[in-house]
């Protein structure tokens, strides 16, 4: 799957990078990863960052199916969940704006799209400071990947002082 999660407990954060295709199904596959992972109860934030994206191939029923999901799982949570898509290419905006509507809709989540990571930092109301998280292979969170390069997050190491975990999906 053209994905890779990073878990950030310290500021109750998930960066999913996105690249190259993807797909509804990759989507919910990274979905329920996240849902697995140990930390999740804990999680508020969310950073799907698809500035890597070079074919985002989803359709609206499936996207509104994943929607009406994630609105009925955010229900249940002591938290909101604050979801930021970050998207610059143009072809992704209807169908991004249109899920991101249906999650915030039913008030048990927000969920925006953006053109940047600073602006999806802002609009979550984290501290600037958070951009420069480490990521795979050393990257930032604000620093995109390169389209074609493959997962790297199996590989990297946690960093103890960010209490981050790093996760392939």
């Amino acid at each position: 799957m053209p994905l890779d999660l990073t878990f950030f407990p310290r500021w109750n954060l998930v960066h999913a990078d996105y690249f190259g295709c993807t797909t509804v199904g990759d989507i919910v596959r990274s979905y329920s990863d996240m849902l697995s992972h140990p930390q999740s109860d804990c999680l508020r934030y969310a950073i799907n960052d698809m500035r890597s994206l070079t074919n985002l191939n989803v359709f609206y029923e499936g996207m509104s199916f994943l929607a009406r999901t994630i609105s009925a799982d955010a229900a249940l949570r002591a938290a909101p969940w604050e979801i930021a898509f970050v998207a610059p290419q143009r072809d992704m905006t209807p169908i991004l704006t249109d899920y991101c509507a249906q999650v915030s809709r039913a008030g048990t989540a927000r969920c925006a799209r953006f053109a940047d990571i600073p602006a999806a930092i802002d609009w979550l109301g984290l501290p600037r400071g958070v951009m420069d998280l480490s990521v795979a292979n050393g990257r930032r969170i604000e620093d995109a990947r390169a389209s074609a390069t493959a997962p790297t997050a199996s590989r990297a190491q946690p960093d103890p002082a960010d209490g981050d975990h790093r996760q392939k999906s």
